[in-house]
């Protein structure tokens, strides 16, 4: 890329007039790449994942031997830890939110109960099917966790579908 020859050429590249244009590459080749995303993400939040991404690599992305290439790359992966970490979830208006609610509306202290009570749901797990448990709400697939605890595939799915009921009960 040109634009990141002309940026490598100032000390500081948040200060390199040509920033603005290496922003505007980003910007028109960002929502093409995470397009798959499109749907869950929808097209401000994959704006604001460039910005976010490009604030906080430009220095790497810069420096890098293929720029671009580290640019994709590092969109991507972070498109996907957006939606497991649940990072997507942008406050539309902060001033309607009240201290009294989460972003689901849902109150506050019935919000905390439930954690408390989800922690101590899991602290009981035994460590195998909490393992099981926690690689499925991480994204792995089902079929790689039977493959690592030596089991099958619908063994594994009885075990969360068994933990799930257990998390439903929780007032």
């Amino acid at each position: 890329m040109a634009v990141v020859a002309k940026i490598r050429l100032t000390a500081d590249p948040f200060q390199s007039p040509h920033l603005g244009r290496l922003y505007e590459l980003a910007l028109a080749d960002g929502p093409k790449l995470l397009s798959s995303f499109r749907r869950r993400l929808g097209d401000e939040r994959i704006v604001d994942l460039v910005h976010d991404l490009l604030a906080a690599k430009l220095e790497a992305i810069v420096s890098a031997d293929e720029p671009r290439a580290l640019f994709c790359t590092a969109l991507q992966r972070r498109a996907i830890s957006w939606l497991r970490r649940g990072d997507a979830c942008v406050v539309e208006d902060p001033a309607k939110e009240t201290a009294s609610t989460d972003r689901t509306g849902q109150p506050e202290d019935e919000r905390r109960g439930f954690i408390l009570d989800a922690h101590a749901l899991l602290d009981r797990l035994p460590v195998r099917e909490r393992a099981m448990v926690v690689a499925i709400a991480l994204g792995e697939e089902r079929e790689a966790i039977a493959a690592e605890f030596g089991t099958s595939r619908a063994n594994v799915d009885q075990i969360v579908r068994r933990v799930r009921k257990r998390f439903e009960e929780i007032p």
